[in-house]
């Protein structure tokens, strides 16, 4: 007998400096699994904004301070979450210096940490990335 097709949903980043002073996060989520996955669009960040605390940040190793907005939103519904097939994947770019003290100079550590709402048949899922650094100098 087969196994049900399950989601599997797989988070990655990297750091890039595309000018003076700017650090993006290039965030990407993509499904590994062998059935449809649906992402809250509040973590794809599509617009490349923030609207709560999505990463753990550390500068030099000592925690990052959050800058950014935190929105209460309503509960989900499935309109809220886009479908990735299996294979599929979406990606954003985040300035991150907008949302968090960072220094001049200095190791910038980033991950992705959160948790995926359950909608359908779906449960809740938490999502962590890889952690990506740069040095800033």
């Amino acid at each position: 007998m087969s196994e049900a097709p399950t989601p599997a949903i797989t988070v990655r980043i990297r750091l890039d400096r595309p000018g003076e002073g700017k650090l993006n996060v290039l965030l990407g989520f993509r499904n590994d699994g062998t059935a449809p996955a649906l992402v809250w669009e509040r973590l794809a960040m599509k617009d490349g904004k923030l609207d709560a605390r999505r990463f753990i940040v550390s500068a030099d190793g000592a925690p990052a301070a959050y800058l950014g907005p935190t929105t209460v939103r309503r509960e989900q519904t499935e309109a809220d979450f886009h479908t990735l097939a299996p294979g599929e994947i979406v990606t954003s770019t985040i300035q991150i210096g907008q949302y968090y003290a960072l220094p001049s100079r200095g190791r910038v550590s980033v991950t992705f940490a959160a948790f995926n709402p359950g909608v359908l048949e779906q449960r809740l899922l938490p999502l962590r990335s890889n952690t990506a650094t740069i040095d800033l100098t």
